[in-house]
């Protein structure tokens, strides 16, 4: 089964996914990656890698569209991702 990851900047996509769970129930299959003030790009990719480790299958949907650098660490962390 596919998983669908959400990220963003700030918590936007952890809202997201509550708000979707108030309607549908618990998704297991929905994971979130934020980027916080704090943080850089290793540590979001740290936490991206960790979110789609043993998916086959990633549909990423972001809060900005993604440029053509980190494309390439995107789908190199699963065999398939879908970017959104």
């Amino acid at each position: 089964m596919s998983k669908l990851v959400l990220i963003s900047h700030g918590q936007l996509c952890e809202e997201l996914k509550k708000s979707t769970e108030m309607i549908m129930g618990p998704q297991d299959n929905i994971a979130t990656v934020t980027l916080l003030p704090n943080e850089g790009p290793e540590d979001f990719q740290a936490k991206f890698k960790a979110a789609v480790e043993g998916q086959d299958d990633v549909v990423v949907l972001a809060d900005l569209k993604i440029t053509s650098q980190p494309v390439s660490w995107l789908k190199a962390a699963s065999s398939t991702c879908i970017l959104a």
